[in-house]
Parts: structure tokens; C-alpha cells; sequence
């Protein structure tokens, strides 16, 4: 039996754990032939210390699944949390939820290109079984979200060595790559306690840091602009999704 651990995770805890209500019907598990599913909800962290921290944690028997739902009447903010987020999970689909009206033909695939990610269309109030289906099709397929990737090579910019040797020693941590070399000693500690790992303890970590620190002095640039930098892409990208899913 191969099991999954779905991480329903909402700008509205109520939303979230509603959806769980949805998709799980009361039930610890559900099964389908030689998979099952179970889900938790959590409201969107408020750091990517926090995030990552969460995702860290999760040693389970079970493999992870982040699944974030994005309201089509709340679009802008939802979308940017979800960005957020999708980038600590290997595995990810999308729930867009909310009144049709403001989106535009064909919405859950035009999200779904521009993500790289699975997206389901869903109000979780009808058709559950149409949506466990799905779920557990996707599920079978074992497709990775391709938004690690998209991350690393077009938001982290400056910071992609960084997150690239981040990766190698565990994918959740990739997106701290920006916060790593922005942050001094203390805070370096501070990210590695929440991490539960030493992220100086890895020399093509140290490597990376260097070099991009190195950049940095020549380029007479100050930490915060690396950090700065990813907020300002990720914002923008998530304008331009805005601008190509909603009317």
C-alpha cells in the first residue's frame, strides 16, 4: 500500500479544514486499490524560517504532498502564498476554488502551464468523487511538480548556486537560499535550529555562500538586495499569473 500525506494549506485555516472535511468524508484514510491518502490543514506560514522548519519535520513512512488552494475571489494573495510555498514540497498539486465569473476560459490549465504544477478545479462542495479521482490519478502517476525547478533557475536568480547545493542536501531547504546569504552569524544559527540541520556543516554549501558573498562585495551591493530581489520577482510573477487566469 503506498500512502500519501496530503498538506491542505489555505490563507483561511476554516477553508483549509473544510477542504479536509471534503476530501476525507470523517475517514482517517482514503483508499483507493493499493493507495490512500490522508489529509492535514495549516494555514500558510508566516516565514520561510517557519516553512521550512514544518517541512524539515516531516520524516514520516508516507510521501509528502503540498496542496495549496487558491481562491479566484481572494486570486492576488492566495497565488502569492502559494508561491511561496510550492517551492519546499518535490510534490504538489493546486486547488482553485471560488466563483467562476472572475476566471477566465480554460483557468485551471493555463495555472497549471504557468506553475509547472498540477491544478484542480474544485469548490469542495460537489462532485467529491470526480475530485478523488483525480487526486488519486495523480497520485498513481507520481508526477513532481515542476516548480522546484522554475524557482531555482528564474526566481532565486542571484541566489541559484546557493539553492542548488541547498537542494542536494534536502530539497525543502532550497528556498532559504536567499535568507542564507542574507543573514549574519546569529541568523544563520537561528535558520539551522529551525531547520534541525547545520547549514554551514556541507562544503558546497560553504562554497556557494562564498562565492555569492564574494559576488556581492565586487558588485558593491549590500545582503538585503538578494533577498529583496526573489520578493520583487516572486510579486511580479504573481501579478503576471493574475493578469493570464482571471477576468
Amino acid at each position: 500500500m503506498k500512502k500519501y500525506k496530503l498538506l491542505l494549506f489555505s490563507n483561511e485555516l476554516s477553508l483549509a479544514e473544510n477542504a479536509e472535511n471534503f476530501l476525507c468524508r470523517g475517514k482517517d484514510e482514503v483508499k483507493k486499490g493499493e493507495i490512500s491518502y490522508f489529509c492535514e490543514f495549516h494555514s500558510f506560514f508566516p516565514s520561510a524560517k517557519d516553512t521550512a522548519s514544518f517541512f524539515a519535520s516531516q520524516n514520516g513512512g508516507e510521501t509528502l504532498y503540498v496542496c495549496p488552494i487558491v481562491r479566484s475571489e481572494n486570486f492576488y494573495d492566495d497565488i502569492l502564498c502559494a508561491l511561496k510555498i510550492l517551492p519546499f514540497c518535490e510534490n504538489a498539486f493546486v486547488f482553485l476554488s471560488g466563483n467562476e465569473k472572475n476566471l477566465c476560459k480554460n483557468a485551471p490549465e493555463i495555472l497549471s502551464q504557468t506553475l509547472f504544477t498540477s491544478v484542480l478545479h474544485t469548490d469542495f462542495k460537489h462532485r467529491g468523487r470526480k475530485i478523488k479521482s483525480r487526486i488519486f490519478s495523480l497520485l498513481d502517476e507520481e508526477n513532481k511538480s515542476g516548480f522546484q525547478n522554475f524557482y531555482l533557475n528564474s526566481i532565486l536568480g542571484f541566489s541559484k548556486g546557493t539553492g542548488r547545493a541547498l537542494y542536494e542536501k534536502n530539497p525543502c531547504l532550497m528556498p532559504l537560499a536567499p535568507y542564507l546569504i542574507a543573514s549574519d552569524k546569529a541568523n544563520i544559527e537561528i535558520l539551522s535550529s529551525a531547520a534541525g540541520v547545520d547549514l554551514l556543516d556541507n562544503i558546497k554549501i560553504l562554497k556557494e555562500l562564498c562565492v555569492a558573498l564574494e559576488l556581492l562585495k565586487s558588485g558593491g551591493s549590500e545582503k538585503r538586495y538578494v533577498l529583496s530581489e526573489v520578493d520583487a520577482k516572486t510579486e511580479a510573477f504573481a501579478r503576471r499569473i493574475c493578469e493570464n487566469v482571471l477576468e
